[in-house]
């Protein structure tokens, strides 16, 4: 017997969304939340509030469009979230230079963001994380934004990128 997604993709919108740390995903998916009703699910933000509670849906009820930021990680991680739970609409994928990158992170000023912590992330974010974006390429699934300039002028193109695959006003 063939499993089924949870979802339909038909009723329901998903968007991962990738890019390297500090290039600014989740500025950019409270912009989509704002004006679009977008649902903003960070992968980080679900596995602990997974560990915290159950129900994790719970809070999306109701809700047809989501932004998975920082999800897929790996390959094998989106094909089985493509199979048991709803195929992906694209893959949107910001991208920046490192220098920009290093700059912004270590601006932050949070206690993990050091040069060599850094460099460990883009390491792995290169080695797990391109191939998956790499794959949406291939599918015609992938949005690739430039986001080395201002955050009004990256959600501009944010949006002039996604409009022909969400229909958005």
């Amino acid at each position: 017997m063939l499993s089924k997604p949870w979802f339909d993709p038909k009723e329901i919108t998903v968007v991962f969304v990738l890019g390297r740390p500090g290039s600014g995903k989740g500025t950019q998916c409270a912009q989509l939340v704002r004006d679009y009703d977008f649902v903003h699910l960070s992968a980080g933000d679900l596995l602990r509030q997974e560990q915290a509670r159950p129900g994790l849906f719970q809070l999306t009820r109701g809700k047809k469009r989501f932004l998975i930021d920082g999800f897929p990680r790996k390959i094998d991680q989106m094909l089985a979230f493509e199979k048991n739970v709803c195929p992906c609409q694209f893959t949107l994928d910001f991208h920046c230079s490192e220098s920009i990158l290093i700059e912004r992170l270590l601006a932050r000023g949070r206690r993990d963001d050091n040069i060599d912590t850094i460099q460990k992330r883009f390491k792995t974010h290169q080695e797990l994380t391109v191939p998956v974006i790499e794959y949406m390429e291939k599918q015609g699934k992938l949005v690739r934004v430039t986001c080395e300039n201002s955050i009004e002028s990256t959600y501009q193109e944010t949006l002039d990128q996604i409009r022909p695959f969400l229909k958005l006003s």
